[in-house]
């Protein structure tokens, strides 16, 4: 045990070599193409040049952290085993847990006090304090924002992580160093051509603000792409909303066509957002009750994860340019506590994302199936539960899922 934790801490000091000189050749590649760009436009000063390359900075080092960690196998396994065993066991607790991390950070600390600010951290000094900036003034600035770009770094990976137990392996399975040196040279090829794209845009903008609205252009800007994105968004839960309305309606008729009684739904619409405690409606037969909880994937691409433990993980990531940003992880918790009477527990997924899967007695994730049984509870899509409710088969309902967009 002792010459593995030996043996691991060295690896990371091997590794977080390797990651600072990474880091610091892209932005030295990146300021090299911003100085020749930039500094002979009249219209940027460079205290602004240096801004916009310090914040650039900053997502270069975050990228590459999650690039070198992304396969780190045995710290991802280690995770896995620890996740697995119980739910409560957190990415950002595991991250702080992690004899890997503190080694990565106490050594980028060490090689930006050891390397020259020319290296790595010149655009700060210059952007705050001009050409009188000091290495200690700088570095106490820049240190936390690094502490920060690690944690972050690090909880998406292990987000990442999660999701990698969900996905079908090809019958050819790259080495995990295969995929972190193709991984560490997108990143660095996306980087190094948003270096060579962004000084043609930056000035368009400065020459739109000089000629007559200055900083407000830029402020139109902001607001026009809030605008765009809270669009895209909303869309998604726009449609979602209509199909909750469809289903419920269909849901109304069949039971009245086949006398069943139905209580009042909770808050169709506004699960969509919030998801609630509880069940959201109930069914009753005669002597069968049968309780209900919607569970809603509004974003098609995200897959849902769904254990035997009364809750489900939803994978959300940004990408750009087929470099992963941030992964988040949303927790679904679908538990129905049990009443006086014994009941079937259904849980229904509208809208239903393109992939589904299930964790049974801490199994390794698979496709899911409508009608699939996950403990106490069994899982259905809205038109696998309104077919199965029709025929009066709820509980020997097999179809696949199928995506019904």
């Amino acid at each position: 045990m002792k010459n593995s934790l030996i043996k691991r801490i060295g690896t990371s000091i091997f590794r977080s070599l390797v990651l600072f000189i990474v880091f610091g050749l892209i932005a030295l590649v990146a300021r090299f193409i911003f100085n020749e760009n930039l500094f002979d436009k009249e219209m940027l000063s460079v205290q602004t040049v240096n801004i916009f390359h310090s914040a650039f900075m900053f997502l270069i080092f975050e990228s590459t952290v999650w690039a070198f960690n992304r396969h780190a196998t045995f710290t991802k396994c280690m995770f896995l085993d620890k996740y697995a065993q119980g739910q409560r066991y957190g990415k950002i607790k595991s991250v702080f847990l992690s004899a890997e991390f503190y080694t990565e950070i106490i050594c980028v600390l060490i090689f930006s006090l050891i390397a020259p600010l020319s290296f790595t951290y010149e655009c700060v000094g210059i952007s705050l304090f001009g050409e009188t900036y000091s290495k200690a003034k700088v570095l106490a600035l820049v240190i936390p924002v690094l502490i920060a770009m690690e944690i972050l770094a690090h909880w998406s990976v292990r987000n990442a992580w999660i999701l990698d137990t969900m996905q079908r392996k090809s019958a050819k399975e790259k080495s995990d160093l295969v995929k972190s040196i193709k991984s560490i040279i997108r990143a660095t090829c996306v980087y190094c051509g948003a270096s060579l794209v962004i000084p043609w845009v930056l000035p368009f903008f400065v020459t739109i603000a000089n000629f007559g609205w200055g900083a407000f252009v830029y402020l139109y800007v902001a607001i026009a792409l809030v605008i765009v994105a809270s669009l895209v968004l909303l869309s998604f839960y726009i449609r979602a909303i209509k199909k909750r309305k469809e289903f419920v309606a269909k849901l109304v008729k069949c039971c009245k066509e086949h006398s069943i009684s139905l209580t009042d739904i909770q808050r169709p619409y506004l699960s969509v957002f919030f998801q609630q405690p509880g069940v959201d409606f109930s069914l009753k037969q005669g002597d069968t009750v049968i309780e209900c909880k919607l569970v809603a994937g509004v974003f098609p691409n995200s897959p849902i994860l769904f254990t035997d433990r009364g809750e489900g993980l939803c994978q959300n990531t940004l990408r750009i340019f087929r470099v992963d940003i941030l992964h988040l992880n949303t927790l679904i918790e679908y538990r129905m506590e049990t009443g006086s009477k014994p009941s079937k527990k259904i849980i229904i997924v509208l809208p239903v994302p393109k992939n589904i899967y299930v964790s049974v007695d801490g199994s390794a994730p698979r496709v899911a199936d409508t009608g699939e049984v996950m403990g106490d509870y069994t899982l259905y899509t809205a038109t696998g539960f309104l077919n199965a409710l029709d025929r009066g088969q709820l509980n020997n309902c097999t179809e696949s899922f199928v995506n019904e967009g």
